[in-house]
């Protein structure tokens, strides 16, 4: 991995990224956007999205020429220098944005030659920027609780923001009645914030089924990570894609809690089992993360 001065340079370029485009963004929330859809009604994009990940693109380019940006708008646009891939979300949970629900971040996620070294998550409502660096992950300027020495508070909502399109098929029940025991289970539609919200002790778990992309995941993942945070990745990523980046996931504050969700799920993958796992980050930022499958 390159050294601790360049990760750091790394963490910093996307925490001031995510913040360039909070303004515009809270500015239009709540009025009226161009929407367009994608895949389907349940993907919409706006103009907002779409700028914003330009000036974030822009920006990131600028500080360090030639990497290459894998946008959820703009696709995967490969630079000179390959081994460093930003992972740009420009706003993770538009559903939620375009309907007026408060729950939506900037997400900037990084990693070096196909390992995860840094991320920042920004919520431009709440004006909270989760980051992780090489000395561990923060809110603003405030640090994260590591897993150490704060597993999550008691009775806090367990995260599970889709359960997959097959919630009859067999252990179903098991995983509802697993999950449920952990707390009351909620879907936020931000898989980012989501992911932040664990890392931050404000979750104990977050949980996701066939539906996640590289952008929605990379920085949660490196935060998640840097607090100690166990990560189980339960499928096999997109082609080109590293190991972190399967679909479907589990990220909890306890690994015995990871194991026994992955382990729940596993009847709902037809028969995947998990396929990498990302151990807990220590205080200095190191991310096990597997090495990319493809270019």
């Amino acid at each position: 991995m390159r050294d601790a001065a360049l990760v750091d340079a790394l963490a910093s370029a996307a925490r001031i990224a995510a913040e360039l485009v909070s303004e515009d963004i809270a500015d239009h929330y709540r009025t009226d956007l161009d929407i367009r859809y994608k895949s389907s009604a349940s993907d919409p994009v706006t103009e907002i999205d779409r700028r914003s990940e330009q000036r974030i693109s822009a920006q990131l380019l600028r500080e360090f020429p030639g990497s290459t940006i894998v946008g959820e708008e703009f696709g995967h646009r490969t630079g000179d220098d390959d081994d460093v891939r930003w992972h740009i979300d420009p706003i993770d949970g538009t559903l939620n944005y375009i309907s007026g629900i408060p729950y939506f971040c900037t997400s900037i996620g990084v990693e070096v030659a196909g390992r995860l070294v840094a991320g920042a998550v920004h919520d431009p409502l709440e004006r909270e920027t989760f980051w992780a660096d090489t000395t561990g992950a923060w809110i603003n300027d405030a640090p994260l609780p590591h897993t150490n020495t704060h597993e999550g508070k008691p009775g806090v909502l367990t995260i599970w923001p889709f359960v997959g399109e097959t919630p009859t098929a067999p252990g179903s029940p098991q995983l509802l009645t697993h999950l449920r025991s952990l707390g009351p289970v909620r879907g936020r539609g931000s898989f980012a914030l989501q992911l932040a919200h664990v890392a931050a002790g404000r979750a104990r778990v977050a949980f996701e089924l066939r539906a996640a992309q590289p952008w929605d995941v990379a920085a949660g993942f490196a935060l998640a990570s840097a607090v100690g945070c166990s990560i189980r990745v339960l499928d096999p990523p997109p082609p080109g894609f590293s190991q972190w980046a399967g679909p479907s996931y589990v990220v909890a504050r306890s690994p015995q809690v990871a194991d026994q969700i992955a382990a729940a799920a596993h009847p709902l993958l037809t028969g995947a089992t998990p396929q990498s796992t990302v151990e807990k980050g220590t205080k200095h930022g190191s991310h096990d993360a597997s090495g990319r499958t493809g270019g």
